[in-house]
């Protein structure tokens, strides 16, 4: 069986704190560092009901967060202290999210009918983009 189809990539979760998390989500050194390569600085975090998100990721001297359009995501899924969000890397440019509730099950979000065919266009852009620039952020 080929071992490139059994590879478990990484994962890790973060514990909602609006004071913290609200502009941006700080993504855990030691994510970073179980990565075999440059986390791009263009990414999706894309929600179990479809929608996909766009979101820039970005490196200070504080560590490497989620940054543009992270406000967004926080708005739609009606984020709150204590959610719980779990991000699965699918080694590329992709973010599984799941967001889990203070009830410990996952939380629906509101206006899940509605779509976000901008964001699903802006993926098209990304996959673009990621197949002309392979620039990325370095692990820590």
């Amino acid at each position: 069986m080929n071992s490139s189809t059994n590879k478990k990539y990484p994962e890790f979760f973060q514990v909602f704190l609006p004071e913290h998390s609200s502009c941006s989500l700080r993504i855990p050194d030691a994510f970073l560092e179980c990565l075999d390569h440059k986390i791009p600085k263009k990414v999706i975090l894309r929600h179990c009901s479809g929608d996909h998100w766009p979101v820039e990721v970005l490196e200070t001297e504080e560590g490497v967060f989620f940054q543009k359009d992270w406000p967004k995501i926080v708005s739609k899924y009606s984020l709150q202290v204590g959610d719980f969000l779990v991000f699965k890397y699918n080694g590329h440019h992709v973010f599984d999210l799941l967001i889990l509730g203070n009830t410990g099950c996952e939380k629906e979000q509101i206006g899940a009918s509605l779509g976000n065919r901008h964001e699903m266009q802006e993926d098209n852009d990304l996959q673009t983009e990621e197949n002309e620039e392979e620039e990325g952020v370095e692990a820590r």
